[in-house]
């Protein structure tokens, strides 16, 4: 058996101290190189944590405002009436129905209207042209003059 050297073969002369610095700190490079990917990675991953964060925050800033100002408005008195009062809802729904109901009726309604109408128009065109035919003759009405009736002296 024969000695292999450290650097992985026989015939090949040992790799220098200097050879050896270099390769383990191009091994630390490399290292180091992943470890600051690894965290760039984190880095991001906390800023993008810290965004939500704020999102979050902002958010229940914002629900906590509004919840302050109900409780501010439902301990303050009610304002004085104005001039022209709201109708309470009741009286809006109850507008509303009436006028859906009123709808209803006229479509329910129209058609038949129409059907009227056009009856009624028929009619009117049926009696002006029975007007304004002539009138038939009548045995009553006294013949023209015959021939017979003028040759007589």
């Amino acid at each position: 058996m024969h000695d292999r050297s450290p650097n992985g073969h026989s015939s090949w002369a040992p790799p220098s101290p200097w050879d050896m610095l270099l390769g383990r700190l191009d091994r630390l490079d490399r290292h180091m190189m992943e470890q600051s990917s690894r965290l760039g990675g984190l880095e991001q991953g906390q800023e993008i944590s810290l965004d939500n964060d704020r999102e979050i925050f902002g958010a229940m800033r914002t629900l906590s405002d509004r919840v302050m100002t109900l409780e501010v408005a439902r301990t303050q008195p009610p304002p004085p009436p104005s001039a022209h009062p709201i109708p309470p809802p009741s009286a809006a729904v109850g507008l509303l129905s009436s006028i859906t109901d009123l709808v209803r009726a006229l479509t329910e309604v129209l058609p038949r209207a129409r059907e009227m109408l056009l009856a009624l128009l028929l009619l009117a065109a049926a009696l002006g042209i029975a007007e304004t035919k002539p009138a038939p003759k009548n045995a009553e009405t006294p013949a023209a003059p015959s021939s017979e009736s003028s040759s007589a002296p």
